[in-house]
């Protein structure tokens, strides 16, 4: 992810606000708004971006840490404006993304990712690829 933002692409990590199955039933229609958002370059873990961390918010403090061994503290997320009108920007074009995400992760350029089994968990697990289509 940190390599496609420094190709320059609007790429971003979501956390939802809420956690329980009934809050997610209630904000259904509203997960965009009811969602923290950060860049990639925003979640910088002691030992490097590679393997295992976690993103923590202690709702006391109202701090977001990145921890791996160590925490490190993190700026606080950007705005669902922020990302709109970096997704929306016509610079990002979805085609351009796709194939920056396929050579890194993936290997190849022209690699399509096809549907996984529900149970089937792998790098891609969880990625949601959002861009703005060409025209």
């Amino acid at each position: 992810m940190q390599q496609l933002e420094a190709a320059g692409h609007a790429v971003f990590y979501a956390f939802p606000y809420f956690h329980t199955l009934s809050q997610l039933q209630t904000n259904r229609r509203r997960l965009l708004l009811h969602t923290f958002w950060f860049k990639p370059s925003q979640i910088v873990p002691s030992g490097g971006p590679n393997g295992h961390h976690e993103v923590r918010y202690d709702s006391t403090t109202k701090k977001w840490s990145v921890h791996s061994e160590e925490g490190i503290e993190m700026p606080p997320p950007v705005s669902l404006g922020e990302v709109i009108s970096a997704i929306d920007n016509p610079e990002n074009n979805l085609a351009a993304l796709a194939e920056a995400f396929n050579l890194i992760v993936v290997g190849r350029e022209d690699t399509l990712i096809e549907r996984q089994e529900e149970h089937d968990n792998s790098a891609l697990s969880g990625i949601c690829i959002v861009g703005r289509g060409d025209a």
